[in-house]
């Protein structure tokens, strides 16, 4: 988030949003037409989860002060986080008119080209977010995860281990060069990468899941069997981690039937009617379509 550096903004910037919230209706009390009051109200609403006010709230900022670089890109943060990524794309490429040399802004970019599935513009958008800040390190590790898409992994690598020299403590970074080395058959360097994510962010789910899978590729099903409870006892909702215990329990070889039919049931309970939920709603997509 784009958070001005104002004085009356400092309890924002310390996350306490209701002081922030206070101050920025007293402002907008004596000022109603103060641009960044509106501004910074629909920056808490973003982070609160409430989107739809977010948008009315920086739309109100935005009717005050059209050429406002920072709500444009908070705009298109919030449209993002819907997956309006033409809606995202506009407030951004207007963000970008305004302020040309805005490094985050190409890499938030890249980010919408990456869930478009366009790859080249991705890059494109990465790099150009490094030639304006070269030590982004978000940015290294997106045009890491570009290039890994186009299939050039040994790029990719070299974008990921830059990041880590930036950041060496980067668990998302670690996490996407252990997936490479997954990609690349090369399953000791991932388990490495993969537990040093860990050790930087031991609560990060998807860092064990990976970990399972790969134990398991490995025969180490024990191993795996743990790693993916480790897993849902961060993210009890994940469908893909559970999927997988499910499946690499049957490999254990002193499992009691009991047992499995247990997990089944569970894992029917959990998640049975999201799945049928959401494939009734996307039929209706395409039959209104």
């Amino acid at each position: 988030f784009q958070v001005s550096q104002f004085s009356w903004s400092r309890p924002h910037q310390a996350g306490r949003l209701a002081d922030a919230e206070t101050i920025y209706k007293k402002v907008l009390e004596n000022k109603p037409q103060h641009s960044a009051a509106w501004h910074h109200l629909g920056i808490i609403a973003l982070q609160c989860g409430n989107n739809e006010l977010a948008i009315d709230l920086i739309g109100k900022a935005l009717a005050i002060k059209p050429n406002y670089a920072e709500a444009h890109v908070n705009l298109g943060n919030v449209f993002q986080s819907e997956s309006k990524l033409k809606e995202a794309t506009a407030s951004y490429e207007r963000a970008l008119e305004l302020q040309p040399n805005y490094a985050q802004v190409y890499n938030n970019l890249g980010n919408v080209r990456m869930a478009q599935k366009k790859y080249d513009e991705a890059v494109h958008c990465f790099k150009s977010a490094l030639k304006i800040n070269p030590s982004l390190v978000e940015a290294h590790n997106n045009l890491g995860n570009a290039i890994s898409c186009q299939g050039k992994l040994e790029k990719a690598v070299a974008s990921y281990e830059r990041a880590l020299e930036l950041k060496p403590d980067d668990s998302q970074t670690q996490l996407n060069l252990g997936s490479v080395r997954v990609a690349q058959g090369k399953f000791e360097e991932a388990i490495t990468y993969y537990k040093r994510s860990l050790a930087t962010k031991p609560d990060y789910d998807d860092a064990h899941r990976k970990l399972g899978n790969v134990l398991r590729e490995q025969g180490k099903v024990e191993e795996a069997v743990a790693s993916y409870k480790r897993a849902l006892a961060i993210n009890s909702e994940s469908i893909r981690t559970h999927s997988s215990l499910l499946m690499t329990l049957h490999y254990l070889p002193d499992i009691e039937d009991k047992v499995l039919l247990e997990e089944h049931n569970m894992w029917n309970e959990q998640h049975a009617a999201q799945i049928i939920a959401k494939t009734n709603f996307n039929q209706g997509k395409k039959e209104n379509g």
